[in-house]
């Protein structure tokens, strides 16, 4: 992509990309098919996740699981993940083979990455949701910090999405968007995706939610990390 910023006629394209978490131990686990028995599958329409996390609550201990090729790899591995892309479906192993949905000292998450633009788009075989506010996209700012020699705090703003059909009356209630990474890119329409330019890299904090838009909050990258 060849940005040039006095060119104030160009037709820049805005992405915002959420990785949010999708809570999954109140879900219908099925067991998978012999000989896979250790595997547990539930339907994800968010498509294939980017991650899988378990915690075991009595211990505090986050384990992330380990993606696999094949369901019998998945058999064969405690504490990893299985995409089934022809039923959509995700297969765990738990760390300890039990049950995910009987076993209280579980909560699964799984994460998926929320994808809107400021019009209807596909970039890199995925659909953008029309639902980005550009007007809200602010500068971004770098301050020094008071109590670190040479450290800086990162600053962006926050960003506005309409709430159109009540989209995110579902979302925020079903999924964790609360400090989560944030990405926006922008870029010229027709550039592929590998031209777009990463504008902010960091974390989401709270959310201004309202009827008719839904606004995210934007923290300094290191708070937090995972």
């Amino acid at each position: 992509m060849t940005f040039n910023p006095a060119l104030t006629t160009q037709d820049i394209i805005w992405l915002v990309e959420i990785e949010a978490v999708r809570r999954l131990e109140d879900c219908a686990w099925t067991i998978a098919d012999s000989p896979n028995t250790d595997c547990y599958y539930v339907a994800h329409p968010e498509g294939k996740p980017s991650r899988v996390k378990e915690l075991l609550v009595f211990s505090g201990i986050i384990i992330t699981y380990a993606e696999q090729v094949s369901l019998a790899d998945c058999q064969a591995t405690p504490s990893s993940w299985y995409w089934d892309t022809v039923n959509s479906r995700l297969y765990i192993h738990t760390s300890t083979d039990a049950d995910p949905s009987t076993s209280d000292p579980f909560l699964i998450n799984s994460y998926f990455w929320e994808r809107i633009a400021d019009r209807v788009m596909e970039l890199d075989g995925h659909p953008y949701r029309p639902l980005l506010d550009p007007s809200s996209i602010a500068d971004l700012g770098f301050e020094a910090t008071r109590f670190s020699t040479g450290g800086i705090s990162q600053s962006f703003g926050s960003v506005r999405t309409i709430n159109e059909d009540g989209y995110w009356d579902t979302r925020l209630a079903d999924y964790v968007y609360e400090g989560k990474r944030i990405v926006v890119k922008f870029g010229n329409d027709g550039d592929a995706y590998a031209d777009y330019i990463k504008l902010f890299d960091g974390y989401t904090g709270g959310n201004k939610w309202t009827d008719a838009s839904v606004e995210f909050e934007t923290e300094d990258p290191r708070r937090f990390q995972e």
